[in-house]
């Protein structure tokens, strides 16, 4: 049964790494299918495939990168309740995922600095490009 683990364990990877990839393909990041193409080695007609079966899938059931559970963050920390509600609806969020997603970022905020860009610095690298990227 050693090769069966093996065998969920390339599973499991590979639909983390499909999952990342269609993160970046989808709102909020919305980045171009030749720019991820290059970046992870994934025919183009790949990624349109993986992601026209994203967009066909329940809202609810999509990925959230960390970077776009952030931007949610970010986006409904002013709002008052009913605004909130209302993005929630919109984007097919729970207020209690948001809630949640909220909470972790504050558990993390406060947190030794040293362990925090260790969780920061990946985020960042996927969320913000690079600045020798605008040259």
């Amino acid at each position: 049964m050693e090769g069966d683990d093996e065998r969920t364990q390339w599973l499991d990877t590979d639909r983390v790494f499909k999952n990342k990839v269609i993160a970046k393909l989808l709102p909020p990041n919305t980045a171009s299918l030749e720019e991820i193409s290059r970046e992870v080695g994934v025919s183009i007609d790949t990624l349109e495939r993986w992601r026209a079966e994203s967009l066909t899938m329940p809202a609810r059931e999509r990925a959230w990168s960390a970077g776009a559970r952030l931007n949610a963050v970010i986006t409904t920390a002013a709002m008052d309740e009913s605004s909130c509600s209302a993005w929630c609806r919109e984007n097919s969020v729970y207020p209690q995922e948001l809630d949640a997603w909220q909470a972790s970022a504050t558990q993390v905020l406060a947190e030794p600095q040293e362990q925090r860009a260790r969780f920061l610095f990946p985020l960042l690298a996927t969320t913000m490009a690079p600045w020798w990227s605008t040259w």
